[in-house]
């Protein structure tokens, strides 16, 4: 790719970014850069300071058929909870327990991670 195309797709996505940013929030468009810059220069200091293999190449190897066969069991029960709230006539609000509990996770893990390599531990 070259440095004109790279230049391109970077203005394309910025300028999507602060047309829909507008629309939804206007904080978003000064919070979410600053989260991308610092998420950047921590994977710029970890990259210096990692040792030994990526995760990925720790995991590179053949996968048993039955450790997949535990993957069923999340559908399955989604299925099951479903069907038993459906039949129930129950109305679980999940897109609000889902958030409830991703969001504040997801920013402690942030932090967690950003604490990790800075103090160099990852």
């Amino acid at each position: 790719m070259t440095k004109l195309e790279k230049l391109v797709v970077y203005l394309a996505g910025a300028s999507y970014f602060v047309i829909e940013t507008i629309q939804v929030s206007l904080l978003a468009l000064f919070v979410l850069p600053l989260l991308l810059l610092i998420t950047l220069l921590v994977l710029r200091k970890n990259r210096e300071v990692a040792k030994g293999d990526d995760l990925i190449v720790q995991l590179d190897g053949k996968i048993d058929a039955e450790s997949l066969v535990y993957l069923l069991f999340m559908p399955f029960s989604a299925i099951l909870f479903y069907a038993v709230s459906l039949s129930l006539g129950l109305m679980v609000p999940t897109n609000i327990i889902v958030y409830l509990i991703t969001t504040p996770l997801g920013f402690l893990l942030f932090i967690y991670g950003i604490v990790r390599v800075l103090t160099g531990r990852a």
